[in-house]
């Protein structure tokens, strides 16, 4: 991009400030989880402001991507773990934003439904190149889906962790993912439903509450089978202070995030979520 617009790269963070395309970019991602081979966003860590930030808009995308299953399948245990949650987040969030669309909605519930199917399948038989193969396109639809419906709150707190504790993306995520389904259903949303009829052992015989608790008992199991991290102690974030600062850097800076949650997500919400991870 820097090749053909003048000036810095932290110039351009922000939504479509890059005027002119930059040099075409074929991509060929070597995890399954970000989709940035088909996203408009580049993020990076400003260490001088402690943000997490984006440069945005549709002259940062690449020119293509190319899905090679080969190119995953020899990932590190941890790394497909963290970029599968992080590919099922962008999945999730994009099904259930209040800006989401009938278009996200059936992109985001069949790339959840392949992540949930295949990447255990990928973490036990790493030669399966058919199950990566299903992996990658999850990730590439989660993308697209998320591209064009934005995060919510497991997004929002993951924002802040990563700058201030190293903790991955992906991983911050799928820990609070299960505390967003939590939260929103304690209110009274149902909408995880449309997700859980696209799982392949769903039970399509019970009613949409039914399938709401189901979902998140299933989601529950599936998180035990990739045994990820299920609080935040190997960063070393523990402790009251620790849990007000984050919840403090998420009001202030992903609070756009917060407000696209289906029902309405307060910063005690947030508090809740830090307090079962960050004790």
């Amino acid at each position: 991009m820097l090749l053909k617009n003048s000036g810095k790269g932290i110039d351009y963070r922000g939504m479509h400030k890059v005027m002119n395309p930059g040099v075409p970019v074929i991509a060929y991602p070597s995890t399954a989880g970000t989709g940035s081979e088909v996203t408009w966003t580049a993020a990076f860590i400003d260490t001088i402001e402690n943000k997490k930030l984006g440069i945005n808009g549709q002259y940062v995308a690449p020119l293509c991507g190319v899905l090679d299953p080969r190119l995953v399948a020899t990932c590190p245990r941890h790394i497909v773990v963290s970029s599968g949650l992080d590919a099922m987040v962008h999945a999730a969030e994009a099904v259930t934003a209040t800006t989401a669309t009938d278009m996200t909605k059936l992109i985001g519930v069949k790339a959840f439904a392949m992540i949930y199917q295949y990447l255990p399948i990928c973490l036990n038989y790493s030669d399966n190149l058919q199950a990566w193969s299903k992996l990658q396109l999850a990730a590439y639809l989660a993308g697209v889906a998320l591209m064009n419906a934005g995060g919510g709150p497991a997004s929002a707190v993951s924002y802040p962790l990563g700058v201030h504790y190293k903790v991955p993306h992906g991983i911050a995520g799928g820990i609070f993912l299960r505390g967003v389904f939590e939260i929103n259903t304690t209110k009274g949303y149902l909408g995880y439903a449309s997700i859980y009829d696209e799982l392949f052992d769903a039970n399509h015989s019970l009613n949409e509450k039914e399938k709401t608790v189901d979902f998140i008992n299933k989601f529950n199991q599936f998180y035990d089978r990739l045994n990820a991290p299920r609080d935040l102690k190997a960063w070393r974030c523990e402790g009251r202070g620790a849990r007000a600062d984050i919840v403090r850097l998420t009001m202030e800076q992903r609070l756009q995030n917060i407000k696209l949650n289906p029902v309405h997500f307060t910063e005690e919400d947030v508090q809740i979520l830090l307090e079962n991870v960050c004790v």
